[in-house]
């Protein structure tokens, strides 16, 4: 096998190891999206042991994003260069023993730093992904590789507000790491046995040291980003810390995007994003991740410190918004390619905003099924942008450009998420923490996400992209 670009050792594989490594590489999704689905539901838990406050609870989701962002791209050119099974083995070395570190974390600082490493795992394990399903090129394997992809990452999602909140209740946020391990240590067994070597992708670049420290200053850059934003309404000194992080941060963030232009073989195909519809329907997708994460992370926080219920009743209280999903999400699939995808987005997006509007009236004492019907409102609507949204980007990606503009779309959506985390968070503190009107608040900035979203979405993909290639 090789990886894409790269001519395959092996034109026709036995049907059972094709299906083990469909198997596999959905494996692989699965542990990475439970991490990102399921570790909101344990927050008020972490913050109730260390007594680590909301910043401190942020940051242990921040801190996997900005890492697994910023690494993606180098560990896409490693797959290049070394081979898309050693890259991943790496990643699932360095994500278990990171989920270890974390499992035995003694203060909110360790944990954030474990999350850090398990970041950094994320960005080897899913360029490698990608890579070995690209490999496929477009036969029988590459779509047996796409449905195996979608339904492990669609069991993820339902299962994570669920079995991470199941054990924390049953015995410890800790044990939802200790998962972390033995996924990723199984996973890992199987690619050795299973994967067979890879050959590096013609004309691949080897500099990945400067590749690397690239990757450091811009994680730093975007660190400082989110330390304004999430530090800002605590700081003793008034907003001008702040406000001095947030420059320093978009200056180097300045002088980074130019380096990078100005590179022979950059990192990222930031010329994609002069192409209207691709980046519109990344924009969409940003801001879909903005809404629906933002949404559960202060009322996961309500419903378990205000309200009192254990993390299980609050995951199974917060399922309905992943019902919805799965109600509408097949009708986009089914008809995204035959219906214009603005009318899906806008109306996906809308919807999305109407239920997080809704259920932006949350009150002391309110009763437990206040919140289901308009999370399954919110819900469908962001099933409803899923498909559209992936096609209005691949339908605008030039022939020959899918391995560069992968990376690209792996960024959005992470820091689609971590900002929607890290604005709500910042919010929720402003307003006031532990109250009914700083959570409403925080929703509120959630359906306001939304709206942007849609109107992005129908000044954004209506037409043909006008950007050169």
């Amino acid at each position: 096998m090789s990886d894409a670009g790269s001519s395959r050792t092996d034109t026709v594989r036995p049907q059972g190891r094709a299906a083990a490594r469909s198997l596999l590489l959905g494996a692989a999704t699965f542990v990475v999206v439970l991490d990102l689905a399921g570790i909101v539901i344990l927050l008020p838990s972490v913050q109730a042991e260390f007594g680590s406050g909301i910043a401190g609870s942020t940051w242990v989701v921040a801190a996997f994003i900005i890492a697994a962002a910023t690494t993606i791209p180098v560990g896409a050119r490693a797959a290049d260069i070394y081979g898309a099974r050693g890259v991943l083995l790496a990643g699932l070395a360095a994500f278990g023993l990171a989920s270890a570190a974390a499992a035995f974390a003694p203060s909110v600082a360790v944990l954030i730093a474990a999350r850090v490493g398990q970041g950094l795992g994320v960005g080897l394990i899913e360029p490698a992904v990608q890579r070995l399903v690209r490999a496929d090129g477009h036969g029988r394997d590459a779509k047996r590789d796409a449905q195996v992809q979608g339904l492990a990452a669609l069991l993820a999602a339902a299962l994570g507000p669920v079995l991470p909140a199941a054990l924390a209740t049953a015995v410890s946020w800790r044990i939802q790491f200790g998962l972390d391990v033995v996924l990723a240590a199984v996973v890992a067994a199987a690619a050795w046995r299973t994967l067979g070597a890879t050959r590096r992708k013609a004309g691949a670049s080897h500099d990945l040291l400067r590749d690397g420290l690239l990757a450091v200053v811009a994680a730093a850059a975007v660190g400082g980003l989110f330390f304004a934003v999430i530090e800002g309404p605590s700081l003793g000194a008034g907003p001008a810390p702040a406000i001095a992080a947030a420059i320093a941060a978009l200056a180097l963030l300045s002088v980074l995007l130019v380096v990078e232009m100005r590179r022979r073989r950059p990192l990222l195909a930031l010329r994609l994003l002069r192409r209207r519809r691709f980046a519109a329907g990344n924009a969409v997708r940003g801001l879909t991740e903005f809404a629906s994460l933002g949404v559960f992370f202060p009322l996961s926080g309500y419903l378990q410190d205000e309200l009192g219920y254990s993390p299980l009743i609050a995951g199974l209280l917060l399922l309905p918004i992943i019902l919805g999903a799965l109600f509408t999400a097949p009708v986009a699939e089914t008809y995204g390619a035959s219906v214009h995808a603005a009318w899906f987005l806008v109306s996906g997006l809308v919807c999305t905003a109407t239920g997080v509007f809704w259920l932006a009236h949350v009150a002391p004492g309110m009763p437990w099924w206040f919140v289901l019907a308009p999370l399954a409102v919110a819900g469908a609507g962001i099933g409803a942008v899923e498909t559209p949204a992936e096609l209005v980007v691949s339908d605008d990606t030039p022939a020959g450009d899918e391995d560069a503009a992968w990376p690209l779309e792996r960024i959005f959506y992470l820091f689609g998420i971590g900002a929607g985390v890290a604005v709500v968070s910042a919010v929720w503190q402003s307003v006031g923490v532990g109250t009914a009107s700083g959570v409403n608040s925080a929703l509120l900035v959630c359906a306001v996400a939304a709206l942007i979203g849609a109107a992005v979405a129908a000044v954004g993909t209506i037409g043909s992209s006008r950007a050169p290639s």
